[in-house]
C-alpha cells in the first residue's frame, strides 16, 4: 500500500499546495506514482529502474529521519543513494535531481487532478437501454409460450376474445419468444399503443371472468407479463400482484415471481425483492432462468450497500453453463457497474473486457467501450480512455436517432477532458466546441455547464488565466441557472484555485462571496 505520510512530505518539499491522497484508492494511487515516474524519467531510466523508485516511494515511510534534512534535492540524492546500491546504469546524481523535480511537479498534477471536482459523466450507464427495462425483457420459454397459445385459444373458444384478439396475442408471444431482441426495437409510439391495448384488455377481462377459474387467473398473469415486457412499471406490477397463478404452469410460475422481484428492487423494497427472487429460484428450471435471478439477487445486494455480494452473484451467473452469450455478457456488465461503483476501477475494466466478448449489438458494444474508457480514465491512462473513445464514436454512426447525438456529446466531452491535462490543448478545445454544438442543439444544458468548466480547466492548464476565469465563471454561470450543484462546486473549486495563483485578494473575496451565498462551499 503506498505510503500516504511519505508522499504529502515529499510534495510538501517541493511546495505542493493540493496534495490530498486519503480520498484515493490504493490501485489509483500506484497507478498515478507509475505514471509520473514513467513521464519524468523517460529516457532517464530504464523501466526495471523507475519500478524500483517506485516500490521505494511507495513502501520507505522514515527517508525523513534517515537524510536528517528537508527539501527536493535532499529526498532526490537519497533515492539516489538507494537506487545505485541495485545492478544497472544511473544517471549522474544533476541529472536524476533534474528528473526527480519533474516526478514531483507530474505527480502533484496527476493527484489534483484525480482529487479535484469533475465534470465529466463516467460511465454508469446501464447495458442497452437505460433503466432495469434491460432485466425486465424476459424471454418467455418454449413451455411457457406453448401454455400462453393454449389458454389464447381456449379463451377464443369460450367467446372472451375474439379472433383478431387472439392472432394479435399470439403474434406477440410468438415474436417474444423467438426473438430476444424483439421490444429492444419497438420505437416507443409502438411501444406505448401495444402497452394501452394490454392494459385495456386485462381490465375487461378482469371484469368479465370471476378468476375463480385457474385459466382465467393464469391468463390474466399471462397477458400482465407481456405488459410488463412492453411498459415495465409498479402499476403493472400491482395489477399482477392481484392475481396470483394458479400453478399449473411452472414456467409462468418463475415469470410471475421473477417479474415481482424486479419490482421490488424498482420500488427500493429489497427485503421483499428476495422473497420473490428465492421462490423465482425455486421454480427456475433452465440455466437461463437462474442466471436471470442471480443477476436480480445482485441488483438487490447492491441496493442493500454490500457490493461483494453484489459483484459476487453477478459474476456467478456469468459463469453459468448453457447460458447465452449475451446474458453473460449483462451479467460481466454489471458486475463492473460494481466495482466502478466500489472504486475498483482495475477489475472493472476486467469485467467490462469480458462483456465486449459476448455482445454484437452496436450499442452495447459503445455502452461498454465507454464503459472502459471511462475507467481507463480513472485510472490514468489517456491513451487507452482515447482509444476507446474513439471506438464509440466509430459505432455511433451505426445507431440512430437520439442515440447517435448522445454518443457523440459523451465522446467529445470525454475526448476533449484527456486531452486537457496539456496532452493536447488544441485538440482539447476543438472537442469541447464540437461538444458544445452537440449540447446546445440537444438543449442539455447541464452538459453545456460541464462543457464550459472543462474548457476552463484546460485553459488554465495551459496557462491562459484570463480565459480560463472568464469561462469558468460562465459555467458558474449556466449551473447557478440550472441549480446544478456539480457545476457549482466545479467552478467554485477551479476559480479559487487560480486567482489563489494570481490575485489572492480576489481570491479572498470570491471566497467570501460564494461560501456565503453557499455555505456546503466551506467543506471544500
Amino acid at each position: 500500500m503506498p505510503s500516504r505520510r511519505f508522499l504529502e512530505l515529499l510534495l510538501s518539499s517541493s511546495g505542493a499546495q493540493h496534495s490530498r491522497t486519503d480520498g484515493l484508492a490504493d490501485d489509483v494511487l500506484q497507478l498515478i506514482l507509475l505514471r509520473s515516474a514513467g513521464e519524468s524519467f523517460g529516457g532517464i531510466l530504464n523501466e526495471e529502474q523507475i519500478e524500483a523508485m517506485v516500490s521505494l516511494i511507495a513502501t520507505h515511510d522514515t527517508l525523513r529521519a534517515d537524510s536528517g534534512e528537508e527539501g527536493t534535492v535532499t529526498y532526490s540524492r537519497y533515492v539516489y543513494e538507494m537506487l545505485s546500491r541495485r545492478p544497472g546504469m544511473l544517471p549522474d546524481a544533476g541529472t536524476f535531481d533534474s528528473g526527480f523535480a519533474r516526478f514531483l511537479q507530474a505527480l502533484d498534477r496527476r493527484i489534483e487532478d484525480a482529487i479535484a471536482p469533475k465534470l465529466v459523466r463516467l460511465p454508469r450507464r446501464k447495458f442497452g437501454e437505460p433503466g432495469i427495462g434491460e432485466l425486465a425483457g424476459l424471454q418467455p420459454p418454449e413451455a411457457l409460450a406453448d401454455y400462453m397459445s393454449w389458454l389464447i385459444w381456449e379463451f377464443r373458444n369460450r367467446g372472451l376474445l375474439s379472433g383478431q384478439e387472439a392472432s394479435r396475442l399470439r403474434g406477440t408471444i410468438d415474436k417474444l419468444s423467438s426473438a430476444p431482441g424483439y421490444l429492444r426495437y419497438l420505437d416507443t409510439d409502438r411501444r406505448d399503443r401495444e402497452a394501452a391495448w394490454l392494459q385495456k384488455m386485462i381490465r375487461r377481462l378482469k371484469t368479465a371472468c370471476t378468476l375463480n377459474d385457474p385459466c382465467e387467473r393464469d391468463l390474466i398473469v399471462s397477458l400482465g407479463i407481456i405488459l410488463f415486457n412492453l411498459s415495465p412499471s409498479q402499476q403493472t406490477a400491482a395489477m399482477l400482484s392481484d392475481t396470483t397463478p394458479a400453478g399449473a404452469c411452472r414456467a409462468l410460475q418463475y415469470l410471475y415471481n421473477a417479474i415481482m422481484a424486479l419490482n421490488y428492487v424498482r420500488a427500493g423494497r429489497p427485503g421483499i425483492a428476495e422473497a420473490y427472487a428465492i421462490a423465482a429460484l425455486k421454480s427456475a428450471a433452465s440455466p437461463e432462468e437462474r442466471a436471470h435471478i442471480g443477476m436480480v439477487k445482485g441488483c438487490i445486494a447492491t441496493m442493500d450497500g454490500d457490493y461483494d455480494l453484489a459483484a459476487r452473484a453477478l459474476r456467478e451467473s456469468a459463469e453459468v453453463p448453457g447460458i447465452s452469450a449475451r446474458l453473460k455478457g449483462m451479467a460481466e456488465y454489471y458486475a463492473g457497474v460494481v466495482l466502478y461503483e466500489k472504486g475498483e476501477y482495475v477489475n472493472a475494466m476486467a469485467s467490462f473486457e469480458k462483456a465486449v466478448s459476448y455482445v454484437s449489438d452496436p450499442g452495447d458494444l459503445a455502452t461498454i467501450h465507454n464503459s472502459i474508457g471511462s475507467c481507463a480514465m480513472q485510472i490514468g491512462d489517456e491513451a487507452r480512455a482515447d482509444q476507446e473513445f474513439q471506438t464509440v464514436e466509430e459505432l455511433a454512426v451505426s445507431l440512430r436517432g437520439a442515440r447517435t447525438s448522445q454518443c457523440m456529446l459523451l465522446v467529445s466531452s470525454y475526448r476533449s477532458a484527456i486531452r486537457g491535462p496539456g496532452n493536447d490543448p488544441g485538440k482539447a478545445v476543438e472537442y469541447y466546441r464540437r461538444a458544445l454544438n452537440t449540447a446546445s442543439e440537444r438543449g442539455d444544458y447541464r452538459s453545456v455547464a460541464d462543457l464550459l468548466g472543462n474548457l476552463g480547466l484546460a485553459q488554465a492548464r495551459a496557462g491562459d488565466y484570463a480565459h480560463a476565469l472568464h469561462t469558468l465563471r460562465a459555467c458558474m454561470t449556466s449551473s447557478e441557472n440550472a441549480e446544478y450543484w456539480a457545476g457549482i462546486r466545479f467552478a467554485y473549486w477551479h476559480i479559487n484555485r487560480i486567482l489563489s495563483k494570481t490575485d489572492c485578494a480576489e481570491a479572498k473575496r470570491f471566497r467570501e462571496t460564494y461560501t456565503e451565498k453557499y455555505p456546503e462551499l466551506r467543506e471544500m
